[in-house]
């Protein structure tokens, strides 16, 4: 699954574009405000960044990390009901909380540069933190609705590869850079978007044990994914 994950401020590049792994040939229109906080313990319910097409463009919106679908009067009574901030892939199709999201093609990118998932060793749940190895920003691939509820979203999830096995039986979908365009063209039909979501390359990840700091939602800063011991890389 992926309940917890963490998002830097935007670099700039030399010519004073703002870097977002593999969209350097993507023109993005910012509109929210979350592309430019610095947070390092992301939380379901909290407020996050995503990047959708819209008739402007690709666009970077903020949108609550908890999927609203539209038959949804209440937010916060769905918000108890249902654990909406995950979708899996091999129901997203069907399931009467994300079908008609997935049906139209609503579909997003969730930048971030770190996720956390927890190992359970005996009773004990050790934190521990996956980025990229070049500790580049990557994309989550989610679905979003944009109704009277607001705009809102959700984290994709598949079974886990070779190194998030050991940590959780689910694991978010990191769409690879060059899937990005496709990912979020309107011209992509359900089936073609389907077949982008598969087990990304494990090679090109780390994950090591972090403190029980990041545990409680409202701890917050660097000091959230720093390792607990450099030597016990997985």
């Amino acid at each position: 699954m992926c309940g917890r994950f963490v998002k830097k401020g935007l670099k700039y590049d030399a010519d004073g574009n703002p870097e977002i792994g593999g969209f350097n040939d993507i023109r993005i229109i910012y509109r929210g405000q979350g592309m430019l906080r610095e947070r390092y313990n992301i939380a379901p319910a909290s407020q996050i960044s995503v990047l959708r097409t819209t008739d402007e463009g690709v666009v970077a919106d903020d949108a609550l990390w908890w999927l609203l679908p539209p038959f949804v009067t209440d937010a916060k009574d769905w918000m108890k009901k249902a654990a909406t901030f995950n979708a899996r892939s091999e129901t997203i199709a069907t399931a009467p909380s994300f079908r008609s999201a997935w049906k139209r093609g609503k579909r997003c990118l969730i930048p971030a540069d770190a996720l956390y998932e927890w190992q359970k060793v005996g009773t004990a749940k050790k934190p521990h933190a996956i980025l990229r190895r070049d500790r580049a920003p990557f994309a989550f691939a989610g679905i979003f609705e944009d109704g009277s509820a607001g705009l809102s979203a959700t984290i994709i999830t598949l079974e886990p590869n070779a190194l998030f096995a050991p940590l959780h039986n689910r694991m978010a979908m990191i769409l690879p850079p060059e899937d990005y365009a496709a990912w979020l063209s309107p011209d992509t039909d359900p089936d073609q978007a389907m077949a982008l979501i598969r087990k990304w390359d494990p090679g090109e990840f780390k994950a090591y044990e972090v403190s029980k700091h990041v545990s409680n939602a409202r701890n917050e800063g660097p000091e959230c994914l720093a390792p607990v011991d450099d030597t016990r890389l997985l």
